[in-house]
């Protein structure tokens, strides 16, 4: 037979048929949908090809199909400093921002034009990227939910502001890392636009500096990200970066021998 696909059905067809015989009559009721399915599956066969019978069968175990949208998740929740003078300092909740370059050093926020942060950063060319945390959850929420047309957002959330080393935007003392940004570019890209921006300082908190290493441990921070409308603190850590290639040591082999040799000594 040609078709090695209709020869299997064929040969659990004659199983069937040896299990509906009187010697078998006890699992006759577990194979009666089986067979049922079966008869329906091969009339499919005799309508339309393997090819394509393997086709639908493959498209009901993929994926569902979305339409198109922004679903690279999760993203930072970060707070965004703009304005030049205490005045008229803003704060903006943003999730779609990202690193473009190492070097030069460049990153990007994507902002609505309707929004009022908007119009100060394209005014002074200028924001702060803050990193926020768990216990500045709240306040990150409600600066995304409420315009500084209408708020003096600082005083609201009772974050408070220091004033960045190279520009004129506020950064927040609360935040664990506070990034400088100059804008370089605006990239009208349709309901938002990117403001491509070079770091020109960046600012981090003492406390989650290792003394002996001098390493950044951000993971002591309780880091808030952004997915798909709520906001989640980054959990443990599985692993840095290349540790799935790293060779194991002479410790930790010596280690592994000890306890082979010991699995296979003699009780």
């Amino acid at each position: 037979m040609s078709n090695p696909f209709l020869a299997f059905f064929l040969y659990i067809c004659d199983l069937i048929t040896l299990v509906e015989s009187p010697h078998y009559s006890g699992l006759m009721p577990h194979f009666i949908k089986c067979k049922q399915g079966l008869i329906l599956f091969r009339i499919c066969l005799d309508h339309i090809s393997l090819s394509k019978f393997l086709y639908c069968h493959k498209n009901i175990l993929m994926k569902e199909q979305w339409k198109p949208g922004t679903m690279i998740y999760p993203l930072p929740a970060v707070l965004v400093g703009c304005g030049n003078t205490p005045d008229n300092y803003n704060l903006i909740t943003v999730a779609w921002v990202g690193t473009l370059c190492t070097n030069p050093p460049l990153c990007y926020i994507s902002l609505r034009p309707e929004r009022h942060s908007y119009h100060l950063i394209k005014e002074y060319g200028e924001f702060v990227i803050n990193l926020t945390t768990a216990a500045m959850a709240k306040a990150t929420d409600w600066c995304g939910v409420r315009s500084g047309k209408d708020y003096k957002k600082f005083k609201e959330t009772g974050l408070h502001y220091q004033a960045a080393s190279i520009i004129q935007a506020p950064s927040i003392q609360e935040s664990p890392l506070s990034i400088e940004c100059k804008v370089k570019q605006i990239m009208e890209l349709g309901s938002h636009h990117a403001f491509i921006s070079e770091v020109v300082q960046v600012l981090a908190d003492p406390q989650y500096l290792n003394t002996e290493t001098g390493k950044l441990e951000l993971e002591k921070a309780h880091l808030l990200t952004y997915s798909h409308g709520e906001y989640f603190e980054i959990g443990k850590s599985l692993g840095h970066f290349g540790w799935s290639v790293r060779k194991k040591d002479k410790t930790q082999k010596n280690k592994v021998f000890r306890n082979i040799q010991n699995k296979n000594k003699p009780n």
